[in-house]
């Protein structure tokens, strides 16, 4: 029988000294934030661990399909903002309707 190594997937990806806060979902975690010319901008943070490393695995075991997989990703995102014409609700006064942000465990 061949050796079999088991990386602790969820470990990494929700370790707090390399995700702030791991168990809420924030994706800005992954952006650094400057001024320029008084303007605020909004960047990726290379400094943060990109959980794909980790997700898709490591070395000559990775996964063959995750180039495929981000693709797939990227053509049903521009094809769904294509297509569709994505706004807020609006109520019946012709205001929009601003969903609320809090989440509820279940």
């Amino acid at each position: 029988m061949a050796p079999y190594l088991s990386i602790g997937h969820s470990a990494i990806l929700h370790d707090p000294e390399i995700y702030l806060d791991p168990d809420r979902f924030l994706p800005e975690r992954f952006l650094r934030h400057r001024e320029d010319h008084g303007e605020s901008v909004f960047e990726l943070d290379l400094d943060i661990m990109d959980p794909t490393t980790v997700a898709f695995g490591f070395g000559r075991r990775i996964c063959p399909g995750r180039r495929f997989a981000y693709e797939s990703l990227w053509l049903t995102i521009t094809s769904i903002l294509a297509v569709f014409d994505i706004s807020m609700s609006l109520d019946e006064q012709g205001d929009p309707i601003i969903p609320s942000s809090e989440y509820t465990e279940s």
